[in-house]
């Protein structure tokens, strides 16, 4: 017996769908362990709920359902042998699903699996068989090539990514290494320019104290000469007034001896008076 272990999920969104196969005119020989999921996290069917396989049509009409027995029901498995009523017509079927009546009346189902019932010996292929089969593996190979294109895609772009990033980094850094030499030159001429400033400016201050000394020195010369012609000038001066004060004690003198001779004349003119009255 053929066992099919596949998963299903309530949310639907597999691109490529699990096959399940047998033959017309095999008996009790497949067999589906289906595992139940929702969104990822499996899912138990309430033990109130009805379970039936569906399979359908490209006209979207039934083509077989089975009522799946309480017995079959695990949980979250449903553990089924097909009847070979569902595949006693030969044929490709995509839209094969376990749908889920709940007493409350909602009503879930699976995502989709593809069914295909091989002709046996003694059928003939349905027309467009072959055509079937190939269209569903063209399909299957379509989606694989849009999964690997867009992995490449992305890988590309990725790299392209990179490629950029790293060039924007390695350009930066040219711009930042550019930036750091001017700024240093630019320092550098800046400093040498204050050096050569500060040295004129040393020199001038030099020169000028140079000149402010000499200035000093011959303001100091021509203190000393006229504190020089000072000293004498006061000398000539005290000289003169020793002069004037012997001058001026002189005629004190001179006028003492005038008075003293007037007074002797006066005194021997009195006399001479007194001589002549006496006699």
């Amino acid at each position: 017996m053929a066992t099919y272990e596949i998963t299903l999920d309530l949310k639907k969104q597999t691109v490529v769908p699990q096959i399940v196969a047998t033959r017309v005119g095999d008996i009790a020989s497949c067999k589906i362990i289906a595992h139940l999921t929702d969104g990822g996290s499996f899912y138990t069917i309430p033990s109130s709920a009805s379970v039936n396989l569906m399979i359908g049509d490209d006209t979207g009409f039934i083509h077989g359902q089975e009522c799946i027995s309480s017995s079959d029901l695990q949980g979250d498995t449903i553990v089924h042998t097909l009847s070979e009523v569902v595949f006693a017509t030969p044929g490709v079927f995509r839209t094969a699903y376990f749908r889920i009546d709940h007493s409350s009346g909602a009503i879930d189902s699976t995502e989709s699996f593809v069914f295909i019932a091989l002709p046996g010996v003694a059928e003939k292929l349905p027309p467009g068989y072959v055509s079937e089969i190939q269209a569903t593996i063209a399909a299957m190979k379509q989606q694989m090539e849009h999964v690997w294109g867009a992995e490449e895609i992305h890988k590309d772009a990725f790299e392209t990514f990179l490629q950029e990033s790293q060039d924007r980094l390695d350009a930066s850094l040219e711009e930042c290494a550019t930036r750091l030499e001017a700024y240093q030159k630019e320092t550098n001429d800046e400093v040498i320019s204050v050096i050569a400033h500060a040295r004129d400016a040393a020199a001038d201050a030099r020169n000028a104290a140079s000149q402010a000394y000499s200035e000093a020195s011959s303001a100091r010369s021509r203190t000393d000469i006229a504190i020089s012609h000072s000293s004498s000038a006061t000398a000539m001066a005290n000289a003169a007034a020793e002069a004037a004060n012997a001058a001026t004690e002189a005629a004190n003198a001179a006028a003492e001896s005038v008075r003293n001779i007037e007074t002797i004349e006066d005194s021997i003119a009195v006399q001479a008076i007194e001589s002549l009255f006496a006699a």
